[in-house]
């Protein structure tokens, strides 16, 4: 447990006591947030005794590797992992429960709360947020303004994207008005999917794949995105 907290202690950069014995914490951390995590380590590192030894392993591998390592009981002290993996390492009882470590942080209340939920399995807590990222979908103001559209005025609405796509892809030279990386399965899932719950519409379980996947081949046949979407 002592590792553990010197782990969550390094990521969220918290001082802790400087232990009698010095400890090297193992970390495992995805290589596409590598480069952060390597950065706070090496900033809690360098004002503490005990270490922060990070490992990068390609998101990919990161949950065979860490089931096998649990599994053969060579698991690292801490892992930064996707959130959605969470509940089923904590149900195979691979987690450590550290529900009063982190109830104890004076920061607790301003942890992330859906975070939090999503790190708790029947009622106790196995993980806190490392990195948190927002979702957005970015607009070229030059090309709104030589479509005839306000480029002060981003689209709020899935219409409005469509409506200003057009305007643009009418603008013609291969300029199209939408663009999204359809090879990108995290992508479909992670970014665009949230943009059409927010804009009301009911989504069932592997539904979402293919509603989602027809609406932008439906973008692609009428011009409005690039050949390389498809």
């Amino acid at each position: 447990m002592l590792k553990i907290k010197l782990a969550l202690a390094a990521l969220s950069l918290v001082a802790s006591a400087t232990l009698a014995n010095a400890t090297d914490v193992t970390l495992w951390v995805r290589t596409s947030s590598g480069a952060v995590l390597q950065g706070l380590a090496d900033h809690y590192n360098a004002s503490h005794s005990d270490k922060i030894v990070v490992t990068q392993i390609t998101a990919e591998q990161m949950v065979p590797k860490l089931g096998a390592a649990i599994a053969g009981g060579a698991a690292p002290d801490g892992a930064v992992l996707d959130l959605i993996y969470l509940p089923t390492f904590a149900a195979a009882e691979g987690l450590e429960d550290i529900s009063e470590f982190v109830k104890s942080r004076p920061y607790a209340a301003s942890m992330s709360p859906s975070h939090i939920r999503l790190a708790t399995y029947d009622d106790k807590i196995y993980g806190v947020p490392a990195l948190p990222d927002a979702s957005i979908i970015a607009y070229n103001t030059d090309l709104f303004e030589k479509a005839g559209l306000d480029r002060n005025k981003a689209p709020a609405s899935l219409e409005e994207i469509a409506t200003a796509a057009k305007k643009i892809t009418a603008l013609g030279n291969e300029t199209y008005g939408f663009y999204f990386v359809a090879n990108s399965g995290s992508w479909l899932i992670y970014d665009f999917l949230p943009h059409l719950w927010a804009a009301g519409a009911v989504t069932v379980t592997m539904v979402p794949c293919i509603i989602l996947f027809l609406l932008l081949q439906r973008y692609y046949v009428r011009g409005l995105t690039a050949g390389a979407v498809k």
